[in-house]
């Protein structure tokens, strides 16, 4: 949560998550905050719960986990389905578990530009291959590579087999720019983790391009 004095000594609370929350729990505690305070709100877009402030580290505890994840979903009426299965690494595993999750299977990988360590999250059909150059060109970068996963934790708060969309919320600072597959724009339902490999939710694309709404990230769009 951040504070700002304004010139009448008078304090306003800053939030930059969870926007458009439905939850009326979070926006009384908001509320309480505000009449407890005498400050104005300028964005509520942070439940209180989360607490995380613009350009600051991720902290562990203030994550998006699977459970923040699918109840930020819900506050935001996106709906979404739920597929459980042993933890996995490659989208191939989630086919061989979990053959009844419907649509198309994503495959997730941050990259960096390997000149200045800018971070692209590329979201691609599984069947996909990486193409690092087309990448690269749609960025307007000179090389892409894998970014390691110091970068993963640091910039996304993931683990190794867990890169997902829905890592971009941990991404509070805005650093993480996003390049999407047309065919994962096209395709009629999508799946990705909710941050962790031991499950899969499967939206929509409706819901997808809701989720993408929201948290007003604009995506890349290549073939």
């Amino acid at each position: 949560m951040k504070y700002k004095e304004t010139s009448d000594g008078k304090m306003i609370i800053h939030c930059m998550c969870c926007e458009n929350a439905a939850d009326p729990e979070i926006r009384a505690r908001i509320e309480e905050m505000q009449k407890a305070c005498n400050t104005k709100l300028v964005s509520s877009s942070i439940c209180p719960d989360c607490e995380i402030a613009q350009n600051e580290k991720i902290d562990p505890s203030y994550r998006f986990s699977r459970e923040k994840i699918e109840n930020y979903l819900r506050n935001n009426d996106i709906e979404f389905m739920v597929y459980e299965h042993p933890a996995v690494y490659t989208c191939a595993e989630v086919a061989k578990l979990r053959p009844d999750i419907p649509g198309l299977a994503c495959k997730n990988l941050l990259l960096k530009d390997k000149s200045n360590d800018k971070c692209y999250l590329v979201i691609i059909p599984a069947d996909e291959k990486v193409n690092f150059k087309k990448f690269a060109k749609i960025a307007g970068a000179k090389k892409l590579i894998f970014a390691d996963e110091a970068a993963l934790k640091e910039k996304l708060g993931l683990e190794a087999g867990a890169v997902s969309p829905f890592g971009l919320l941990n991404d509070t600072a805005g650093e993480v720019a996003l390049i999407i597959h047309k065919r994962v724009l096209e395709a009629e339902i999508v799946s990705f983790h909710p941050n962790v490999n031991t499950a899969t939710l499967a939206l929509e694309q409706k819901m997808f391009q809701k989720f993408l709404g929201i948290i007003k990230r604009p995506a890349l769009v290549t073939d």
